[in-house]
């Protein structure tokens, strides 16, 4: 049992290391609009004011957001998923609903909430003593890197997840 605590203990200095190694660089929206690393259109056919909705993200007004992009983000449009599950948890409703709308997201390529959901099953894995959601969570980090986000590359050799397969 006590290889297992020091293996998650070396994580979670690691994953803290790596918040405030990164808090400051937000790579995703800020209040000017989206950021150039993931300056792609979004995938549907009911845009959105991603200007508008990243501002009221980062004002907290998720009232807003709900309103104006759950339409678009139930018809597909994986950025508004994406904006709507950070929300979601934003709020403090780290639930089902806000799981799904940001595993829809990374299934539809936002490769920020692919890390958001690695660093959620990370959470996890340390509350449960569940080495197993590692794995998972080093899924999402892989996903992530892949799909251009820098803070999912520095996640996933943090917690070694190409030595975990």
């Amino acid at each position: 049992m006590k290889p297992v605590w020091m293996l998650v203990s070396v994580m979670f200095v690691a994953l803290v290391a790596g918040y405030f190694f990164l808090a400051g660089k937000n790579q995703w929206l800020d209040a000017d609009g989206p950021a150039d690393e993931v300056d792609v259109p979004a995938k549907t056919a009911l845009p959105i004011d991603e200007k508008k909705l990243g501002k009221a993200y980062h004002e907290g007004d998720c009232d807003l957001v709900y309103n104006e992009g759950m339409e678009a983000a139930r018809s597909g449009n994986s950025r508004a998923q994406l904006i709507v599950g950070l929300c979601k948890t934003r709020m403090g409703e780290q639930d089902e609903q806000a799981l799904e709308w940001l595993e829809k997201a990374a299934g539809n390529g936002e490769a920020r909430a692919a890390r958001e959901l690695g660093v959620y099953y990370i959470r996890l894995a340390y509350e449960n003593e569940d080495l197993a959601l590692i794995k998972k969570a080093c899924d999402y980090f892989d996903a992530g890197r892949k799909g251009g986000d820098s803070r999912a590359e520095n996640y996933y050799m943090a917690y070694q997840c190409g030595e975990q397969k």
